[in-house]
């Protein structure tokens, strides 16, 4: 019954992290920012980077919007596989509507630049 009144399906949103390229990166952070407020900060232990490499779905965020335009900023530092720490920011622009809303959040880096990219999918 609590999590009905705190989390109500019809403003429900909830953010999920993968690695599209495990091998890639050592993820080190990740911040969220939902419409330019702080929501998510998260220092990554190796025991959490493994899960993620081997496929794992973390779920970053769970909370409540108002219908109507929103953007996510998400803040990641990394490690590329060449050592070098990256920091990078990306943002996503989206419309909530009544229900739920899921959105996969997918890190990953491509050779031979190693440059973290950060995409966004809404699941159905």
């Amino acid at each position: 019954m609590e999590q009905r009144l705190l989390h109500p399906a019809d403003s429900h949103l909830s953010v999920f992290l993968t690695l599209g390229s495990p091998d890639a990166l050592g993820l080190d952070s990740v911040e969220l920012f939902v419409n330019g407020k702080p929501v998510v900060s998260h220092l990554y232990s190796e025991r959490e980077q493994e899960a993620l490499e081997e496929g794992g779905v973390q779920q970053l965020f769970i909370g409540n919007l108002p219908n109507g335009s929103h953007y996510l900023k998400a803040v990641v530092t990394a490690r590329s596989s060449n050592d070098r720490f990256l920091r990078r920011e990306s943002s996503y622009r989206f419309q909530k509507r009544p229900g739920s809303l899921r959105l996969q959040m997918t890190l990953e880096a491509k050779a031979p630049e190693f440059e973290p990219h950060v995409s966004f999918l809404e699941w159905k």
